[in-house]
């Protein structure tokens, strides 16, 4: 990836692709679902809030009055409930056959050191539990996208940014690492070209920064921080550049930082007793609260 590439000039036409986007009502999250409508992409985004979804999709529009309004679609998620996230899914099953992009780029990263749902810190439960449970509601879509014709790559992004709390941000977001080699190689043993990727778009200058940190960092965010513009390009690269469809092995189950750089950036992303625990974990707890709230089972990842 060049310091010259861009995502309107550099990544090929969507059209007819299907995209979801969580969180997608400001920041990297909105411009992450411009950019993949201004190429064409049909493009559904995630929000908590109703009125930030209409908000932030009259926004794009208003700014792109070419961009065909059909092409923008919204839904609520709250990644922290797991009702919320199985109703999402079903609804995406009932619009669309197939998902060839899907990106989690919904966070907290927050001072609460509160617990929802079952008694689930709030962290694990968005950043890591939600996004553990969305993709397995959505695997057969995912799946799916493979029997197109020009299909090649599809993707699953996991989005790691600065964080306030940084113990309770920085585990889920290891957590969350884990869970894309993790589904890699689950992928992998299938010969399924699902890519599995996690991304750090950079440290960005969001409103989620400047609402919870204090005023010092805010200073600094202010002047050292990049815009959420530039804050979706990493993403944005992972998600549909030709130069990761040309030769996807470099990065399936990897961590990709700004400039398009590859890495493994905590240790314990290669610990065998930490991922199968986790995994194995995460499983159980996920599908005992399924039962409990008489939701249908986790599918099997194979």
């Amino acid at each position: 990836m060049t310091q010259q590439w861009s995502p309107m000039n550099d990544v090929p036409s969507l059209k007819g692709k299907i995209a979801v986007v969580t969180g997608g009502n400001n920041d990297i999250g909105r411009e992450m679902a411009r950019l993949l409508v201004k190429k064409s992409a049909k493009v559904y985004f995630t929000t908590r809030s109703e009125a930030k979804a209409i908000e932030a999709r009259k926004k794009i529009l208003d700014a792109h009055p070419d961009i065909n309004f059909e092409n923008l679609q919204w839904m609520t998620m709250d990644l922290a409930d797991i009702w919320s996230v199985t109703s999402a899914a079903e609804k995406m099953k009932e619009k669309e056959s197939k998902v060839d992009i899907l990106v989690h780029n919904a966070a907290a990263a927050i001072t609460s050191t509160g617990l929802v749902g079952p008694g689930w810190e709030v962290h694990m439960a968005t950043n890591f539990i939600g996004p553990f449970l969305f993709p397995n509601r959505l695997l057969p879509l995912l799946k799916k996208a493979l029997q197109d014709r020009d299909a090649d790559v599809r993707r699953y992004l996991g989005r790691f940014i600065f964080g306030f709390d940084t113990t309770r941000y920085g585990v889920s977001k290891a957590a969350n690492l884990i869970f894309a080699q993790e589904l890699q190689r689950l992928m992998d043993e299938q010969n399924l070209l699902i890519l599995s990727i996690a991304v750090h778009p950079g440290e960005v200058a969001t409103e989620g920064v400047f609402s919870i940190n204090p005023s010092l960092v805010k200073t600094i965010a202010r002047r050292t921080f990049i815009s959420p513009e530039q804050g979706a390009v990493t993403p944005i690269f992972a998600a549909a550049s030709k130069e990761i469809r040309q030769d996807p092995s470099k990065c399936k189950g990897r961590f990709v930082f700004p400039g398009g750089k590859i890495g493994n950036p905590n240790p314990v992303t290669s610990n065998e007793e930490q991922v199968t625990g986790l995994w194995r974990n995460a499983t159980e707890e996920v599908a005992a609260q399924l039962r409990v709230r008489g939701l249908p089972s986790l599918q099997p990842w194979y």
